[in-house]
């Protein structure tokens, strides 16, 4: 929004899209290939020029500056499974939604992510094969996000079990000096 782009992605290509709205028109403006993971309807999130894409067993992180991709880095985590869903928290805190019910709380840093924690928002699927996946009862479908202040708010949790979980948040800067 900040730059006033739209980046769609397309698991059929798999590209990420970098997009310019000129006159009610879209005009290309970058694009990034073999990006497996944009079937997830809300694993894209834009934090302080970082778009980060939720993908099959990690994240993606690309730096974009004046509506074109300036790098492009994978932080991969094999237990991860699908990320479904993420959600800025403030500052450069996010959470998100993955396979098999669990939630990760990261913080983007420079030029990596570092895991804050890692909860279960309801019930582990069993997963002793690759295509368990697919019929994860518990993956997350979406998170909301509602802010009472800089620091501290709520967030939703809805999982394709047909549950919603409410939990309070709250973070402080830690003093490195």
């Amino acid at each position: 929004q900040e730059e006033h782009i739209l980046v769609s992605g397309s698991r059929t290509d798999g590209k990420i899209k970098f997009w310019e709205i000129q006159n009610n028109r879209l005009i290309l403006k970058d694009s990034l290939e073999n990006i497996p993971s944009t079937k997830y309807h809300n694993s894209l999130l834009n934090i302080n020029g970082n778009l980060l894409i939720g993908e099959e067993n990690g994240i993606r992180v690309i730096k974009h500056q004046n509506k074109r991709i300036i790098s492009s880095y994978f932080f991969k985590d094999e237990d991860f499974g699908g990320v479904f869903a993420m959600k800025h928290l403030g500052n450069n805190y996010f959470i998100c939604g993955r396979s098999f019910g669990f939630c990760s709380l990261f913080l983007l840093r420079e030029n990596s992510l570092r895991k804050i924690n890692i909860f279960r928002n309801n019930n582990l699927s069993v997963y002793q094969d690759e295509n368990t996946t697919r019929n994860d009862e518990y993956f997350i479908t979406d998170i909301c996000i509602r802010k009472k202040s800089e620091t501290e708010g709520n967030i939703l949790i809805s999982s394709v079990d047909k549950t919603l979980k409410v939990y309070n948040y709250e973070y402080h800067n830690i003093s490195t000096g």
